[in-house]
């Protein structure tokens, strides 16, 4: 289902999202919020449905009369009583007192056929090899997630530049003029950092821009203000949690390329409304976002 789904998305795209990064985005959301929810209809073709064939010893403990399993049985022994549907033996604990010898010998071998279609027991232990392995895998994507994560606070509160103290009221109170601009509601801080990290955005209750102390060392208003608004439009947007999204999404999902690429394809998407919506807030001429995002690339 998720891989019929990454299909259409990628025609839709294709033909109508071309141009239109906000319609793009949605449609690959869409792909990753269908990796978090239970599946819509059952198909047979799909992996899970090998690994979760229904095992023979969930069927019917019943059977009618009239079946396939009781055909040795005459049928002139019914009639006249009830009819033939309404009939039931029970394969556990079958009645078989009012039967006649080679009758009972009849019924007496349905329970050895029930039992002879039980699953083998490779079945059950490949279906735990393959639960195992995707465990195995989905922790390992959770578990390098977070150590990515807790890597980038450390390289970043280790480096952080604590002496142009000038320098980094400025850039706050920038911050904050861009984002009554922007309409944000929430506190953003900033963190101005020697390490070659950034621009970027951390933090999903309390979010701060990581800007390096490189690219704005002697840069004028004018050649920053693009910098921190596309980062201040991404907190608007809500792409930290998106990236929550994206993470739990690509993990459940570790063995399935479609679903990274979907992924990687949504953050692409994410960061063109960025700088649409960028040029668009500021009014600055897209030469002049570009020489800016070129001149953070040089240095």
């Amino acid at each position: 289902q998720v891989t019929a789904v990454i299909a259409v998305v990628w025609g839709l795209v294709k033909l109508f999202g071309k141009n239109e990064p906000y319609l793009a985005h949605t449609l690959w959301a869409l792909v990753l919020i269908k990796c978090l929810t239970p599946p819509v209809w059952y198909s047979p073709l799909s992996a899970f449905a090998w690994l979760d064939a229904p095992p023979a010893h969930h069927a019917p403990q019943t059977t009618d009369r009239q079946g396939p399993d009781l055909a040795p049985l005459e049928t002139e022994q019914l009639a006249g009583h009830v009819s033939l549907p309404a009939i039931r033996i029970n394969l556990n604990t079958p009645d078989l007192s009012s039967l006649r010898p080679q009758d009972r010998n009849a019924s007496e071998a349905i329970p050895q056929r029930t039992a002879s279609k039980l699953p083998a027991r490779s079945y059950w232990q490949w279906q735990q090899a393959a639960i195992g392995i995707w465990l195995v895998g989905a922790s390992c994507c959770l578990a390098t997630a977070f150590l990515r994560l807790r890597w980038f606070w450390r390289c970043v509160a280790a480096s952080r530049e604590e002496n142009n103290a000038a320098s980094s009221a400025t850039i706050e109170k920038l911050t904050q003029d861009l984002a009554s601009r922007l309409g944000l509601r929430s506190q953003v801080k900033t963190l101005v950092t020697q390490a070659t990290v950034g621009p970027a955005v951390i933090g999903l209750w309390r979010p701060t821009i990581v800007l390096p102390v490189m690219i704005i060392e002697r840069k004028k208003k004018i050649d920053i203000e693009p910098l921190i608004a596309h980062e201040l439009i991404h907190i608007r947007r809500g792409d930290l949690w998106w990236a929550v999204v994206q993470t739990l999404a690509t993990c459940l999902f570790w063995f399935h390329p479609l679903v990274w690429l979907a992924s990687r394809m949504m953050t692409r998407e994410a960061e063109r409304s960025c700088d649409e919506q960028t040029i668009a807030s500021l009014k600055c001429s897209p030469a002049v976002y570009a020489r800016c995002l070129l001149d953070v690339l040089e240095r």
